[in-house]
């Protein structure tokens, strides 16, 4: 999750149900408006493609299901107390101007922020700067407790422990004897084949010259 989605759910949280009810409503409309639409097009593709479409629904369900188990890991660290991200600067707006949360509030909200100066907007970057850096060394300091706790999953991956190296398999080992082997097998044909060509070379440098034969001419008769 990026760090507005996170904040968008804590602003679902503070929602009223009035508010919330009318986004389930239209997201459940739009749920029965897909399985329509879905049930339609699987009649059109054909026997073919609706494999094809089997195989990317299996796949959005394991995305569902890492999903949920996600979610679950988010209700685990609120309850261990994770320290929450601070408000993002338009959050703040928003609360200042004493408006309740809802679809009305954000859009108004939302041109207002846009409309105003940098320096306007300065008081609440400040202090979500003051914030952040406060939530950072408390974050810090939970995930070493969580660590200490056997909890390392709640943490960050970055902040967790490396794994330790895995220890060379036997068949691993053994190979790898096998492979410096070989490499000094190597070695000692080639000092064998060095040793002699040096002897070979001191042997035609000690040999003596032959010396040249008169030829016998054969006597008249």
């Amino acid at each position: 999750m990026t760090e507005i989605t996170k904040q968008l759910a804590d602003m679902w949280k503070t929602l009223d149900s009035s508010s919330k009810a009318t986004f389930e409503a239209k997201a459940a409309q739009a749920k029965s408006r897909y399985d329509n639409e879905l049930s339609a097009f699987i009649q059109r593709i054909g026997p073919a493609n609706k494999q094809k479409l089997e195989t990317a629904e299996r796949k959005l369900r394991e995305i569902k299901l890492k999903s949920k188990k996600e979610k679950a890991r988010r209700e685990q660290m609120e309850k261990e107390g994770k320290p929450k991200r601070p408000k993002l600067p338009f959050f703040r707006f928003i609360e200042a101007s004493g408006r309740k949360p809802g679809v009305e509030t954000f859009k108004v909200c939302g041109q207002e922020w846009r409309s105003l100066s940098e320096s306007a907007k300065q008081p609440f970057v400040e202090a979500y700067e003051v914030d952040k850096k406060k939530y950072s060394t408390d974050l810090v300091n939970w995930e070493a407790k969580m660590l200490k706790e056997g909890k390392a999953d709640l943490v960050r991956i970055s902040s967790r422990p490396k794994p330790a190296p895995k220890p060379r398999t036997r068949k691993v080992v053994k190979k790898a004897v096998k492979k410096v082997a070989k490499k000094k097998a190597v070695k000692k044909v080639a000092k064998k084949k060095a040793e002699k060509k040096v002897v070979a070379k001191k042997v035609v440098k000690k040999a003596p010259a032959k010396k040249a034969v008169a030829k016998k001419v054969p006597a008249k008769k």
